[in-house]
Protein backbone atom coordinates (compact mmCIF):
# COMPACT_ATOMS: atom_id res chain seq x y z
CA UNK A 1 0.00 0.00 0.00
CA UNK A 2 1.09 3.49 -1.01
CA UNK A 3 1.48 6.63 1.28
CA UNK A 4 0.37 9.94 -0.08
CA UNK A 5 3.55 11.37 1.22
CA UNK A 6 6.87 11.84 -0.92
CA UNK A 7 10.22 12.50 0.53
CA UNK A 8 12.24 14.75 -0.71
CA UNK A 9 16.09 15.19 1.35
CA UNK A 10 13.92 12.68 3.93
CA UNK A 11 11.58 15.43 4.74
CA UNK A 12 7.99 14.50 4.06
CA UNK A 13 5.83 16.52 1.97
CA UNK A 14 2.20 15.78 1.35
CA UNK A 15 -0.05 16.01 -1.23
CA UNK A 16 -1.35 19.25 -0.01
CA UNK A 17 1.82 20.46 0.99
CA UNK A 18 2.43 20.23 -2.75
CA UNK A 19 -0.48 21.41 -3.97
CA UNK A 20 -0.12 24.86 -2.34
CA UNK A 21 3.34 25.15 -3.20
CA UNK A 22 1.95 24.61 -7.31
CA UNK A 23 -0.47 27.33 -6.78
CA UNK A 24 1.68 29.92 -4.88
CA UNK A 25 4.42 29.01 -7.86
CA UNK A 26 1.56 29.67 -10.26
CA UNK A 27 0.56 33.37 -8.51
CA UNK A 28 4.28 34.25 -8.66
CA UNK A 29 4.78 33.59 -12.74
CA UNK A 30 0.90 35.53 -13.28
CA UNK A 31 2.49 38.03 -11.31
CA UNK A 32 5.58 38.08 -13.41
CA UNK A 33 3.66 38.41 -16.50
CA UNK A 34 1.66 41.32 -15.81
CA UNK A 35 4.34 43.16 -14.37
CA UNK A 36 6.73 42.34 -17.55
CA UNK A 37 7.20 45.04 -19.52
CA UNK A 38 8.51 43.21 -22.45
CA UNK A 39 4.64 42.60 -23.01
CA UNK A 40 4.31 46.09 -24.80
CA UNK A 41 3.25 46.51 -27.88
CA UNK A 42 3.77 48.74 -30.82
CA UNK A 43 1.76 49.36 -33.78
CA UNK A 44 3.24 50.84 -36.61
CA UNK A 45 2.34 51.87 -39.74
CA UNK A 46 4.41 49.57 -42.15
CA UNK A 47 5.39 51.83 -45.83
CA UNK A 48 5.66 48.30 -47.49
CA UNK A 49 1.72 47.87 -46.35
CA UNK A 50 0.72 50.80 -47.49
CA UNK A 51 2.26 50.06 -51.02
CA UNK A 52 0.72 47.12 -51.49
CA UNK A 53 -2.98 48.63 -50.29
CA UNK A 54 -2.40 50.76 -53.15
CA UNK A 55 -1.39 48.34 -55.97
CA UNK A 56 -4.21 46.18 -54.46
CA UNK A 57 -6.72 49.06 -55.18
CA UNK A 58 -5.34 50.09 -58.57
CA UNK A 59 -5.83 46.16 -59.41
CA UNK A 60 -9.10 45.82 -58.01
CA UNK A 61 -10.36 49.29 -60.07
CA UNK A 62 -8.74 47.71 -63.29
CA UNK A 63 -10.32 44.13 -62.85
CA UNK A 64 -13.44 46.20 -62.24
CA UNK A 65 -13.07 48.10 -66.00
CA UNK A 66 -12.62 44.93 -67.16
CA UNK A 67 -15.73 43.36 -66.29
CA UNK A 68 -17.71 45.95 -67.14
CA UNK A 69 -16.51 45.07 -70.96
CA UNK A 70 -17.85 42.22 -71.88
CA UNK A 71 -18.25 40.96 -75.25
CA UNK A 72 -21.46 41.46 -76.23
CA UNK A 73 -20.86 44.96 -74.83
CA UNK A 74 -18.41 45.14 -77.06
CA UNK A 75 -20.04 43.99 -80.11
CA UNK A 76 -22.80 46.13 -79.40
CA UNK A 77 -20.40 49.36 -80.05
CA UNK A 78 -18.30 48.29 -82.71
CA UNK A 79 -21.73 48.00 -84.72
CA UNK A 80 -23.25 51.10 -83.19
CA UNK A 81 -19.64 53.07 -84.70
CA UNK A 82 -19.86 51.28 -87.74
CA UNK A 83 -23.68 52.02 -88.83
CA UNK A 84 -23.68 55.77 -87.57
CA UNK A 85 -22.25 57.76 -90.65
CA UNK A 86 -18.64 58.27 -91.56
CA UNK A 87 -17.46 61.73 -91.02
CA UNK A 88 -15.88 63.12 -94.01
CA UNK A 89 -12.04 64.07 -94.29
CA UNK A 90 -10.85 67.14 -93.24
CA UNK A 91 -10.01 69.22 -96.53
CA UNK A 92 -6.65 70.35 -96.96
CA UNK A 93 -5.08 73.91 -97.00
CA UNK A 94 -2.30 74.81 -97.74
CA UNK A 95 0.78 74.30 -95.64
CA UNK A 96 -1.46 71.59 -94.53
CA UNK A 97 -0.82 69.27 -97.38
CA UNK A 98 1.52 66.61 -96.41
CA UNK A 99 3.52 66.37 -99.81
CA UNK A 100 3.89 69.86 -99.39
CA UNK A 101 7.85 71.11 -98.19
CA UNK A 102 7.97 74.38 -96.69
CA UNK A 103 11.73 75.94 -97.35
CA UNK A 104 12.75 79.50 -95.87
CA UNK A 105 13.83 80.10 -99.06
CA UNK A 106 11.50 80.62 -102.35
CA UNK A 107 11.99 78.09 -105.49
CA UNK A 108 13.04 80.52 -108.17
Amino acid sequence: MQSDKSSLFDYPFSSGDLLLAAAILLVLAALLLVFSKRRTIALRHSEVTEELMVYLARIADALEIQSAHTPERLLAELTAALKQPSVPPPRQTFGNDPDTLRTPFPKS
